[in-house]
């Protein structure tokens, strides 16, 4: 769903209002070097930011359509750029990806930090599996982006597109639903604690995983979007979807890589993970004006290990709240959205959530 809120990006649906910023990147001439067409005149642009602010808020339906998304720099409400997504009728499982980007912001990790909430969201399509971009093999940027982003070359076209007055050749790259969620795992990241430690299904599909990816799927995920307090690089903190009745708010601090327990955990993580904890805990005892804070971690089915992705529960403390006595619930949605905001208001320099 979108907007979607990164450290320095605002992804959203374009508006009419975005006709200045729009021409200033798509009319420049590093941006039209690579690209097949001519520049929009005022005229044309203007009509295809009016057909795109009109589109369907979530995007394309089963029949398929073309969506571009803006990225907006929360610092200045500037928009910087574009990344569009043509997806093809749900029957083909497939999509195609792109990017414009004003060259002030070239190198700056802008069209990475954006191309990674629409990935995300066309993951989340269901049936959608697999997801090809094409570029110019002169666009040196653009394919270390693809690259980045996790995508594989498929191979070079010769002289397939005609550009600037002459053929030329481009390249093809991929990614697949299995990829995406699999780079959003980390690999295996547990080749040093012993087989006999880890109890998750050769099957299983990691919740946390699927959340860090973007993916809601509440057929398998109790978590959403809007429980997300905090993320960094290496970890996540959100709201737990089920709480305990006299704690309510309590949250879970989670690595972005897939590790299943504690015993597999690389110590500089742990560093990190306690770092936010602290940081929580703190926000809770200003935001909920608790009396204290607890820490509680599980491993293993012995240990009530249930979900097999090492988290840390931090809670709200009271005297008297038999947090230890008492049984967890499932929250509303919108209430854990609640505490998320009450949360994120008294983290230090309001740490961005997406």
């Amino acid at each position: 769903m979108f907007p979607r809120v990164t450290e320095r990006l605002v992804v959203r649906r374009f508006t009419e209002g975005d006709l200045e910023d729009f021409l200033a990147y798509q009319t420049h001439p590093e941006v039209m070097r690579f690209q097949p067409h001519a520049p929009p005149t005022r005229e044309s642009a203007a009509r295809f930011l009016a057909a795109q602010a009109a589109g369907a808020p979530d995007g394309p339906g089963d029949a398929g359509g073309f969506v571009a998304f803006a990225a907006e720099r929360r610092e200045d409400n500037r928009v910087i750029g574009d990344v569009t997504l043509n997806v093809y009728p749900r029957a083909h499982g497939r999509a195609e990806i792109g990017w414009s980007f004003h060259p002030d912001y070239h190198g700056r990790g802008y069209a990475a930090e954006a191309a990674r909430e629409v990935l995300a969201f066309a993951f989340s399509r269901p049936g959608l599996r697999r997801i090809t971009t094409h570029c110019d093999t002169r666009n040196v940027a653009s394919y270390r982006l693809m690259e980045r982003l996790g995508m594989r070359c498929e191979g070079r076209q010769r002289e397939n597109v005609r550009i600037g007055g002459a053929w030329r050749d481009t390249y093809t790259y991929a990614l697949l639903r299995d990829e995406w969620l699999a780079a959003a795992r980390g690999g295996d990241g547990a080749a040093a604690a012993p087989a006999a430690y880890r109890h998750a299904p050769e099957d299983y599909v990691c919740p946390f995983c699927l959340l860090i990816a973007g993916i809601e799927d509440t057929r398998r995920v109790l978590s959403v979007a809007t429980d997300v307090v905090y993320r960094d690089a290496e970890v996540t903190v959100l709201v737990s979807s089920h709480q305990y009745p006299n704690n309510p708010g309590h949250v879970l601090v989670i690595p972005n890589r897939h590790y299943e327990n504690l015993y597999e955990l690389p110590d500089a993580l742990g560093g990190s993970i306690h770092a936010a904890a602290r940081a929580v805990a703190l926000a809770m005892k200003t935001a909920y004006g608790c009396d204290g804070v607890s820490t509680r971690q599980h491993n293993e089915p012995a240990g009530y290990q249930d979900v097999w992705h090492y988290h840390l529960h931090v809670f709200p403390r009271y005297p008297g709240d038999e947090l230890y006595s008492s049984r967890s619930r499932l929250m509303d949605p919108a209430d854990r959205a609640a505490y998320a905001r009450r949360l994120r208001a008294h983290l230090p320099g309001n740490s961005p959530a997406p």
